[in-house]
């Protein structure tokens, strides 16, 4: 199984990271942050669509295209138009989902030959500051590993900015 891990150093609530491209099959991203809240905040901005929402950041979206989240205790699905003007959809089917700590199934509908993956996060911390360590594995290759690479660093900077 090739690794290709991203790595990062807190630095204020900004992240920085280093990557190879993977070469085979089953790549992993995994980020590290610092971010100025406490845990419980963390944790809802990352699970209440109206929040996720707002730090979302999905690559080719066309830019005027509305971005919308559902959720309930279970999942959340993402919706937005791609730059063919398709609606396209992200799912995340949630195994575990308490305070510190989310697993959930990613999938990207509607990309032919990408199976879905595995998201999981760490959040340590209580007060004025959290440590979110996010690992997501099972990505393929090429297209499928730059666009999650380009989501979660996009989105995760977002994240960041909110606090």
């Amino acid at each position: 199984m090739s690794t290709a891990l991203v790595n990062s150093q807190p630095t204020s609530t900004r992240w920085q990271r280093t990557a190879k491209a993977p070469l085979r099959k089953d790549a992993v991203l995994s980020f590290t942050l610092s971010v100025r809240a406490d845990r419980r905040r963390v944790f809802q901005v990352m699970t209440v669509a109206e929040y996720m929402e707002t730090w979302f950041c999905v690559p080719g979206r066309l830019p005027d295209s509305p971005l919308r989240v559902a959720s309930d205790l279970r999942s959340f699905r993402i919706e937005y138009f791609n730059g063919a003007r398709e609606i396209t959809t992200v799912t995340g089917n949630f195994q575990t989902l308490r305070r510190g700590k989310m697993t959930f199934a990613w999938n990207r509908e509607g990309v032919p030959q990408i199976p879905g993956s595995l998201v999981m996060v760490r959040l340590y911390g209580d007060f004025e500051r959290t440590t979110l360590c996010l690992m997501h594995s099972g990505l393929q290759a090429g297209e499928d590993f730059r666009w999650q690479r380009d989501f979660w660093e996009q989105s995760l900077d977002k994240l960041c900015s909110l606090f």
